[in-house]
């Protein structure tokens, strides 16, 4: 029981480290921001940078921050934008996979330690 919650907890922080981590890639998007929005049918959507993989979870927030850069320490501040809900996608998506990993590392555990008890 104690080795599962520590094992849990273990691939929680991989999934979060991971999940800050892939605050190093950046890309654009279209993103609707306080701009003065044009009438219609035009849209409101300018690209902005955002931050995060696979989902951008840190945009960068026009009129605040330095104009087409974002961080995780601005986000923190304030200055950008931080999407939770993106945020935590990343983190399960991360845990999915580091529980695949687990998974697939103690079967093929299992399997070599098979292999020497029946001398097949």
């Amino acid at each position: 029981m104690k080795r599962r919650v520590l094992t849990s907890v273990g691939l929680l922080a991989w999934a979060l480290g991971l999940t800050l981590l892939s605050s190093l890639v950046s890309s654009t998007r279209l993103e609707v921001q306080d701009w003065d929005c044009p009438p219609r049918p035009a849209s409101c959507a300018r690209p902005v940078v955002v931050l995060g993989f696979p989902l951008p979870y840190i945009s960068d927030y026009h009129g605040i921050s330095v104009v087409g850069s974002a961080s995780l320490s601005g986000a923190l501040l304030g200055m950008d934008h931080f999407h939770l809900s993106a945020f935590l996608a990343d983190v399960v998506l991360y845990l999915v996979v580091g529980l695949l990993v687990a998974t697939a590392v103690r079967s093929v555990r299992a399997r070599s330690a098979g292999v020497g008890v029946d001398g097949r």
